[in-house]
């Protein structure tokens, strides 16, 4: 058999390696952001990462870009609404991933997005509430609370600028609002109502 073999190679004529083509240069391609925002948009990833084949591993990988899409505005009530939909009678490996990524973006998000998000926990009852559940609101609790305050400190910086009084009081106004954190409208939202009352 062996000997059949290589007289067939012979018949063949020698054995050539493949020719290497010729390689054309690598041609670099320039988008703009908006106009990645509009493709970005258009591809849907959002639904399609988020819906009938949703995987924990590609979600777990996603967080970079929930934080991009927050940052650039393009995320929505419906993409977070979305996302939350996906903890309801997961497993609970699921779950912490998705409780994970909600986390991750909550700086990210203003106000109004982390208000309806947060929404949407809220309408969990109280039935269904699990160490793991309370622990996320916790600490999305934390999280948000800590925006919030970022949000109104970046606010009192920029009025900074004007002169050394504005200053002044930019520091009295925020030492103000630190020390009414626990009165301060926005405790309605996030975990404070839902774990105290």
């Amino acid at each position: 058999k062996r000997y059949s073999t290589v007289n067939n190679r012979k018949a063949l004529g020698p054995v050539r390696s493949p020719q290497p083509q010729a390689q054309k240069p690598f041609s670099k391609i320039f988008i703009s952001v908006k106009s990645f925002d509009r493709w970005f948009l258009r591809s849907n990833f959002i639904e399609l990462l988020l819906g009938d084949n949703f995987h924990q591993d590609l979600v777990s990988k996603a967080d970079t870009i929930f934080v991009y899409m927050a940052h650039r505005r393009l995320l929505t009530d419906q993409h977070l609404a979305m996302l939350w939909q996906c903890t309801i009678g997961a497993h609970e490996a699921v779950v912490r991933v998705l409780h994970n990524l909600i986390l991750v973006i909550i700086p990210a998000l203003d106000s109004t997005l982390r208000n309806s998000l947060f929404q949407c926990i809220s309408s969990v009852h109280h039935r269904d509430y699990s160490v793991q559940f309370i622990q996320f609101v916790s600490n999305f609790t934390l999280q948000a609370a800590r925006a919030v305050r970022e949000e109104e400190g970046r606010g009192v910086n920029s009025q900074d600028s004007e002169g050394e009084q504005n200053k002044r009081d930019g520091n009295k106004q925020a030492l103000r609002s630190k020390a009414q954190v626990v009165n301060a409208p926005q405790r309605q939202y996030f975990g404070f109502n839902l774990l105290w009352n």
